[in-house]
């Protein structure tokens, strides 16, 4: 009777405290809303408060790879300055040629590469250095800056990763005392404490405060916020007094659907939680060979040898990767990087396309013989000879008095120009296309974390956006088919780059890198703009919505992280391709980093919704592309001072100038490819033994330290009791329940599900119990405040008085 009615007290308050919905939302409770789910602190009086605009990055509680990134788009804004200032003497050089002289088109051609002219027909010299020269001057420089941005970039990781262990101690989480135990017994059950007490007593690793186990239920837990959202819509609905049969159709077909998924559910993984930070590392190198073999291990729990490693951030992981096998994510992955594939060709076939009837187009070049009116009318001139005719015409004749014969060469013009804009326009569509592709498919691979996630976007976004803004204008522009020497697809009007490649495409392709500060460094402005319009919009329908439907449209976006870095590597690799002839891309590039750090900084102030802690899973793979891009710089630069178009150079074994008769393999006897073909070659070597060192000896160290054969350094020892005390509250758990996707399927509801609580906070109540009871006992142990008799020493002079006092017996 005692239990019937405590739960009909408890189901009377859960439905006295149960919000209704109601028609005619609060403002003020959306932007309040909207403020905690913003990066936000809380007040000394625990209220919500956003940062201030002027805050330093360093006070945010923004750690790992969020941080790298902007620490890397500051970074790499300051280094690309410096290198602008160290190319200003190869611009200079450049500008003192006279190849464009009046006739150059920009101020930009002027201080190219192609302003040198070819050494055939400008042999002069410039400020009375000679050609061979100034070939090793240039390439010197360009050594110089390459060199002093790959040794930035190794300082740039470095500092990174000491700043990752840094915040590791300064701002400890869960995960500083949590491992990730997988291998579990599928056919036996066991309970959160069974693991408990097989990692606390029976492997004598130390105190396990919490044990998570997650199962292959994912979609069972997302049925449930779809049936919670359901549940939300159909009231809204029914108060606006609108038709909720279509809902009750679905909320009752959902919950079938629940019923019919039944509990058949397997432990996938399970988050063992220690009290002390040594006692995970000493887990972590006792279970090394049992990692690699089940063999080398002899501690069991129920028959399994148990996997036990490192455990993510869990506002960094991802569930639904628990719901499928090895195999079943092997072949997700197939299949997405198939539909990528096909995707990306389609897109690339387009543009390809519509860039090859645009250059087929005739134009002044390929125009050099001048034909006369009667002959084109003659009726024996070609297409080919009548366009031409027509292109040498002006305008107003051309409209007015050859309409007739140049009608077919108007068709062809108008076409062009249309092509033109559609040609923009497609490149904007697959830029954007690929931007929402590469995601889609990167959930559908279903990665371990949201780290891995963010990489996996961030390499197909890369390729895609530096061939399509990068090197795909050049292809189709370049004689591919004369300089490899059999037939391909592009045949176009350059065999190498020369001063027409710089006027048009270099000038072209610079262009289009600082029109990418507006269109994807700003692009977070634009959405602000977007997001603060549907705002005034349901400010304006207030009176038809409800408090849920407002704060939706409150709500914040979340910052896709390899979408940003494949924007820095694109950017970056663009214009280390031609920056030996365009040295000013790296003032376009260094702009274009700072502005998008400053658009950046004010995106997570008030933008972004509260981030999740990265790894530097994306910013490694990043910086290690970054170092690729040095060494591909210099491949490109030997491969364009090869040809000697512009400049003549000393060979290695005299000092008189070489022959024309040189090509990218014989290039390596010449001074100024040698400068460029030596450090490539380095930095081919350091980047393969690089590699072996990421792998071998980290592993060789672990199994020399799980040998106890190397004694490693001992780490500082945290208590996970005591970080929570200093921080007054819990840290977050790794059961679904506190990820924000998953909440909606743990509130209040008919059918909802029950949050799992740490096992640590029946603890922390105890002991918070255990001191107010002490406190309590030492309170009335103190003594009560009675009056003390004073006696005097009897060798003291004493009144008549109080001798008779003295004198009595004492007891």
């Amino acid at each position: 009777k005692k239990r019937k009615r405590k739960k009909k007290m408890k189901d009377l308050l859960r439905s006295a405290t149960r919000i209704t919905p109601k028609i005619g939302a609060d403002v003020k409770e959306a932007e309040k809303y909207r403020e905690k789910v913003l990066l936000h602190r809380k007040s000394r009086g625990g209220e919500v408060e956003l940062y201030g605009l002027d805050v330093d990055l360093q006070e945010l509680p923004v750690v790992g790879g969020l941080k790298a990134y902007y620490g890397t788009l500051l970074f790499l804004s300051k280094v690309f300055l410096v290198m602008f200032f160290l190319s200003i003497p190869n611009a200079v050089t450049f500008g003192l040629g006279d190849e464009y002289g009046k006739e150059a088109a920009t101020g930009l051609d002027v201080i190219t590469m192609g302003n040198m002219g070819s050494k055939h027909a400008n042999s002069t010299d410039i400020q009375g250095m000679g050609r061979n020269d100034i070939s090793i001057y240039v390439s010197a420089l360009d050594i110089a800056g390459i060199l002093f941005l790959w040794l930035m970039i190794e300082y740039l990781q470095s500092s990174l990763n000491s700043e990752m262990e840094t915040d590791k101690e300064n701002n400890l989480s869960v995960k500083s005392f949590t491992v990730e135990v997988t291998n579990l017994p599928e056919d036996e059950h066991f309970t959160r404490q069974d693991l408990q007490q097989f990692f606390q007593s029976f492997t004598k690793y130390g105190d396990v405060l919490d044990v998570c186990i997650l199962y292959n239920n994912t979609e069972f837990i997302t049925k449930h916020v779809h049936l919670k959202e359901l549940i939300d819509i159909r009231e809204a609905a029914k108060l606006r007094g609108e038709d909720i049969k279509g809902y009750d159709t679905s909320i009752k077909g959902l919950r079938d659907e629940i019923e019919a998924y039944g509990e058949g559910k397997t432990p996938e993984a399970a988050y063992v939680t220690f009290q002390m930070t040594r006692d995970k590392s000493r887990v972590l190198e006792k279970h090394y060979f049992s990692n690699i073999c089940d063999c080398c291990s002899t501690n069991r729990f129920k028959g399994k040898v148990l996997k036990v490693r490192d455990a993510p951030e869990p506002s960094n992981m991802n569930y639904e990767f628990l719901d499928y096998t090895d195999v079943e994510l092997s072949m997700r992955r197939v299949f997405s990087v198939i539909c990528w594939g096909i995707f990306f060709a389609i897109a690339l076939a387009i543009i390809l396309g519509i860039l090859e009837f645009q250059r087929s187009m005739p134009d002044q070049e390929s125009c050099d013989t001048e034909y006369s009116e009667s002959y084109i009318k003659s009726g024996n001139a070609t297409s080919s000879e009548i366009d031409c005719y027509c292109y040498e015409l002006k305008y107003q004749d051309l409209v007015s008095k050859e309409s007739d014969t140049c009608e077919d060469y108007l068709q062809q013009k108008s076409l062009l120009g249309g092509l033109l804009i559609v040609s923009a326009f497609v490149s904007s569509c697959v830029s954007v296309g690929m931007g929402y592709v590469a995601p889609q498919l990167a959930s559908f691979e279903q990665h371990r974390s949201k780290s891995w996630k963010e990489r996996s976007i961030m390499v197909r976004l890369f390729i895609g956006y530096y061939v399509i803004s990068g090197i795909l204008l050049t292809i189709v522009n370049l004689d591919l088919m004369g300089l490899a020497g059999f037939p391909i697809w592009f045949a176009g009007k350059y065999k190498e780059f020369d001063p027409d490649w710089y006027a048009s495409i270099g000038f072209t392709i610079t262009a289009g890198l600082f029109m990418q500060i507006v269109s994807v460094g700003c692009f977070p402005l634009l959405d602000m703009l977007y997001l603060s319009c549907r705002r005034a919009a349901g400010r304006c329908n207030i009176s038809r919505l409800t408090q849920t439907e407002l704060n939706d449209i409150y709500e914040a976006r979340d910052i896709d992280l390899g979408t940003k870095y494949a924007y820095i590597l694109s950017t970056v690799f663009t214009a280390l391709t031609y920056s030996i002839g365009i040295p000013f891309m790296y003032l376009v590039v260094s702009l274009s980093f700072g502005i998008t750090y400053l658009v950046e900084r004010y995106a997570l102030l008030r933008h972004y919704r509260y981030p999740p802690v990265y790894d530097l899973v994306v910013s490694n793979r990043a910086i290690s592309y970054l170092k690729n891009a040095c060494v591909f710089h210099l491949a490109v630069s030997y491969l364009i001072l090869s040809t000697r178009t512009y400049m003549d150079s000393y060979t290695l074994d005299a000092s008189s100038s070489g022959t024309d008769n040189i090509s990218i393999f014989t290039g390596v006897g010449y001074w100024n490819t040698f400068l460029m073909f030596l450090p490539m070659l380095l930095g081919l070597v350091i980047g393969v033994l690089s590699l072996l060192y990421r792998y071998f000896p980290m592993c060789s160290t672990e199994c020399l330290s799980s040998l106890n054969m190397v004694q490693r350094m001992p780490e500082k020892n945290f208590d996970l009791l005591k970080a929570i005390r200093k921080i007054r509250s819990p840290f977050e758990t790794y059961h679904p329940s506190n990820r924000f996707d998953y909440k909606k399927a743990y509130q209040d509801f008919k059918g909802g599900l029950k949050a799992e609580k740490p096992l640590y906070m029946k603890l922390l109540k105890k002991m918070k119990t255990e001191k107010k009871e002490a406190k309590r006992r030492s309170s009335k142990l103190k003594p009560s405040a009675v009056p003390v008799q004073v006696v005097k020493d009897p060798r003291a002079p004493m009144s008549p008085n109080a001798a008779a006092v003295v004198n009595e017996p004492l007891i």
